[in-house]
């Protein structure tokens, strides 16, 4: 799979922090309940990680949630013009398309005077997406500023949580945010539906790439939800390796997965891609299954490095490899028809590809 240049971790924190204390309009936020609030906060968090590592975006499965996020906070706003300069960006994922600029929103004073409730679960949707970052100072700083703002306006959190800020031993990372995530519980994303019969296979497939893709942006791979996913990902493939009986599971990497990922290329390496890209499919599964879930697997890998990665030797063997893999693949006559279109365009039209590749991604999910 690909490796994905991250920027520097304390540059990453530095432009957080910055964009955090931005101004929300209090005007939508009065009027916001709980859940509202609550979910604006984790999106505004999770369009920052955008941002920092535009090649969230980039991966097929992510990109709606980015457009999701973006409407969220167009919505809690009142602005629908907000974020307006993500608009070419989120229809390709192409890192090329993403803005230099941006803007994020953050609580000022204004917004705890006349709507201190929606405040409060703001932030703590921030909290909640920011606390389980790649393991890092720069990071750790930017978590600790929502912490700071909770406790400057500790008199307005509500009663059972605040004894979790306030406390002389409380880390508030690992005491108010579980508290919060009872009210609120993270579900995954993607949410993984597979379908009866052979096309399961593909889709299988097509989200083990995207777990491959987020530990790739390890930001995106960090988030609650991502976490989630990957756990669910790694039960449905474990399943298979028990069906054929090839000796595989991947306990040790889910493990590794759910604990505190730290801010160091050289570690996500040896302890999350490469222990992953060795989980895939062997030789005991029968050759039909086999195909299948590697087509699914090399279609949606062949859209994220059109979109991020842009490696032409990479596109070029991978697209190779389709016409192998229909021989025996079990799939419909039109994912058929797609994949050769996919595997037939020309050799360094990697914009071509990344459309051709992100339909059929979505067509392979989408078949019932």
């Amino acid at each position: 799979m690909f490796a994905v240049a991250t920027p520097s971790w304390r540059a990453c924190a530095a432009l957080c922090v910055g964009l955090w204390v931005l101004s929300i309009s209090t005007a939508a936020a009065a009027t916001a309940d709980a859940a509202t609030a609550f979910a604006a906060g984790a999106a505004n968090v999770r369009l920052l990680e955008d941002a920092l590592q535009p090649g969230i975006c980039s991966v097929v499965l992510e990109r709606q949630r980015c457009r999701d996020d973006r409407q969220t906070l167009r919505s809690y706003s009142g602005d629908p013009n907000l974020y307006s300069e993500f608009d070419n960006w989120l229809v390709t994922g192409d890192a090329t398309d993403f803005p230099r600029q941006f803007n994020g929103m953050g609580v000022m004073e204004q917004a705890w005077r006349q709507a201190p409730a929606a405040a409060f679960w703001y932030v703590a949707g921030a909290l909640v997406e920011a606390a389980p970052l790649p393991r890092a100072s720069a990071f750790q700083d930017f978590s600790d500023s929502m912490v700071t703002t909770l406790r400057n306006h500790q008199t307005d959190v509500p009663d059972e949580f605040r004894a979790l800020l306030t406390g002389a031993q409380t880390d508030p990372l690992t005491t108010l945010v579980p508290a919060v995530e009872q009210s609120f519980p993270v579900t995954e994303f993607p949410q993984i539906r597979l379908s009866q019969g052979s096309i399961g296979a593909a889709q299988l497939g097509a989200y083990f790439s995207s777990l491959m893709e987020l530990i790739d942006v390890p930001i995106g791979m960090s988030r609650p939800e991502s976490r989630l996913f990957g756990a669910d990902v790694l039960h449905r493939v474990d399943a298979l390796h028990a069906q054929y009986s090839d000796g595989k599971n991947s306990a040790a990497l889910e493990a590794t997965l759910a604990a505190a990922i730290p801010a160091d290329a050289h570690w996500i390496d040896a302890h999350l891609r490469q222990p992953l890209s060795e989980d895939g499919p062997t030789t005991k599964w029968p050759a039909a299954v086999r195909s299948t879930f590697l087509l699914g697997e090399l279609v949606a890998q062949l859209a994220f490095n059109a979109a991020a990665i842009k490696d032409a030797h990479a596109d070029e063997s991978f697209r190779g490899a389709i016409p192998e893999l229909l021989n025996s693949a079990d799939v419909s006559r039109q994912i058929r028809h797609e994949a050769s279109l996919l595997a037939s365009i020309p050799q360094g039209d990697l914009q071509d590809v990344s459309s051709a590749a992100t339909r059929l991604t979505l067509e392979i999910i989408a078949e019932p």
